[in-house]
């Protein structure tokens, strides 16, 4: 076990000394799209995350404490933005 461990830790390490940054050209298109909706697959991938997200949210607040109404849950989601 010490064995594997030791190994793994000495990949580890040269993996890290081989990588140096090379020069690249930047890409020509825009990397990230306007936001004015999501495609029908990101809707798919919402709808059955948030199905999955509430069913933790009210296993946690009936835990943390039982008088949370649960039934009624918000859709809550984080984004970042930047000006260019």
């Amino acid at each position: 076990m010490i064995a594997q461990l030791l190994l793994s830790l000495l990949l580890a390490v040269q993996a890290v000394a081989d990588y140096a940054p090379v020069d690249a050209a930047c890409p020509t298109t825009d990397l990230v799209r306007p936001a004015d909706g999501i495609s029908d697959d990101e809707e798919t991938f919402r709808v059955a995350r948030k199905a999955v997200a509430d069913q933790a949210l009210k296993k946690w607040l009936t835990k943390t404490n039982s008088a949370f109404g649960t039934e009624d849950l918000p859709t809550v989601s984080c984004t970042t933005f930047e000006t260019l």
